[in-house]
């Protein structure tokens, strides 16, 4: 296993003295008119020994998170078990916006925000710096705001139990979905991480903004039907938005003949009319399709096996 570079900037990172601390937590709106998302925050942060046990606990969490873990590139379509993915913070959707209200002056404390409320939290972002100006984020997206809020907090006190208002507490567990360094993001939990940043609203936007080029191709008819099911799926759009970027309908296309026969002997429930995939929900199976223009049907070099592969990944080409 790769000692991966995550690791040394984690260690290196607290091996300096840190001098800022601030957990930033993180609203999420709804723009009526664009319906983009806006996002403020309010933030707060530890003193004397409450923030020297955090920080303590915190550098132990991140190292372990991290430890031993295999370092692979984001994958739009798949996520790697076992690894961490890493993505450049400028292909990360959302993430500036969320950036932007990461500092005090485009913040408010919690006691400055007369409207706070625990239970409408997106998520929170951990900003820490160290003595030589380098800055450490972690972004988790808050996962248990709406059970807090409709169950009963009880505290217990000198042999008294008393109710306490949910809506009054707030409940942090302090993981990370992401941590970021230096404008590249190393992904520890994919699933909220995409939650966080809305990729699969994300991958829909995008899907529909390449819709015309998709159909000028002309290689699947029914084309919209087809469109139609993939975004409506979160895993299909994002296998999809993989399709776009590396340009596979064109790629489809110059080799339809070879598709069609690898089709046929890997058992893939596709119907062909002529130099077409003719798409429609009974005949047509639109996992099926989708693997077909990816390339997931693979065969294995030691045995010769033939697999449906969910990731696909190129290594290079071979000569014969």
């Amino acid at each position: 296993m790769i000692e991966n570079e995550l690791t040394n900037k984690i260690e290196n990172f607290f091996s300096k003295e840190i001098t800022d601390t601030k957990i930033y937590l993180i609203f999420r709106s709804v723009d009526d008119e664009t319906n983009e998302y806006l996002y403020s925050s309010s933030y707060f942060g530890f003193k004397g020994k409450d923030y020297e046990t955090f920080k303590e606990d915190y550098v132990e969490y991140l190292i372990e998170a991290v430890k031993d873990k295999e370092l692979t590139e984001y994958d739009i379509a798949v996520t790697e078990k076992g690894s961490i993915e890493t993505i450049p913070s400028s292909h990360v959707p959302n993430l500036t916006k969320v950036k932007e209200v990461l500092s005090p002056p485009e913040s408010r404390t919690i006691i400055e925000d007369r409207d706070f409320d625990p239970v409408k939290i997106w998520g929170y972002v951990i900003v820490m710096k160290n003595k030589d100006d380098k800055v450490i984020r972690t972004y988790r997206k808050q996962v248990n705001a709406k059970l807090m809020k409709e169950s009963k907090v009880l505290n217990f006190l000198q042999g008294e139990v008393k109710i306490i208002k949910s809506d009054d507490r707030l409940i942090l567990d302090f993981k990370a979905d992401a941590i970021e360094f230096e404008d590249k993001c190393f992904v520890t939990n994919n699933h909220y991480f995409n939650q966080f940043f809305s990729y699969t609203e994300a991958h829909v936007n995008y899907a529909n903004a390449n819709f015309d080029g998709l159909k000028e191709i002309d290689i699947i008819e029914n084309f919209d039907d087809f469109h139609s099911r993939c975004i409506e799926s979160v895993t299909l759009v994002k296998r999809l938005v993989a399709v776009i970027k590396e340009d596979r309908l064109t790629w489809l296309k110059d080799n339809f003949s070879k598709a069609k026969k690898v089709a046929t002997d890997y058992g893939l429930k596709i119907e062909f009319d002529g130099d077409k995939i003719k798409y429609n929900s009974k005949n047509c199976n639109i996992s099926d399709v989708i693997t077909l223009i990816r390339g997931g049907c693979v065969t294995d070099a030691v045995d010769m096996e033939r697999y449906i592969a969910s990731s696909v990944r190129k290594i290079g080409s071979t000569t014969r």
